[in-house]
């Protein structure tokens, strides 16, 4: 998939995805989270936020599906979401210590309207 992005071809890199968007259990957790990335990189935040979705159910510890579904709902415009995925049980690992360990916070953007959050 990575390939057609790279050839310019996203109309077959979206199209190669769609299964997986679809029937995210027949696939591993490792397939949706590397699909969601570069979903995401290729401007399809919509999409890649089904996939990582998809990944968390199987893998809802996965500090880099949470992180990058955060970077996700801020693309999207979905503001009011970001705390939520920021703060879900374990935050970023089963251990515990999660975001906060690791220097990133979610918090309300300065100068930006009430709602808006940035990860720092």
């Amino acid at each position: 998939q990575n390939a057609q992005l790279l050839l310019g071809d996203t109309a077959a890199f979206v199209a190669g995805y769609q299964p997986l968007i679809a029937n995210p259990s027949a696939y591993n957790y490792i397939d949706l989270l590397n699909t969601a990335v570069a979903a995401a990189r290729a401007n399809k935040s919509a999409d890649a936020a089904k996939l990582l979705e998809g990944a968390l159910v199987q893998n809802p510890y996965n500090r880099d599906a949470l992180f990058n579904l955060a970077v996700v709902e801020l693309a999207l415009g979905h503001n009011d979401r970001v705390p939520a995925v920021t703060e879900r049980p374990g935050g970023a690992e089963p251990a515990g210590g999660g975001w906060a360990r690791r220097g990133v916070r979610c918090v309300p953007a300065p100068g930006w309207p009430r709602g808006a959050w940035v990860l720092r």
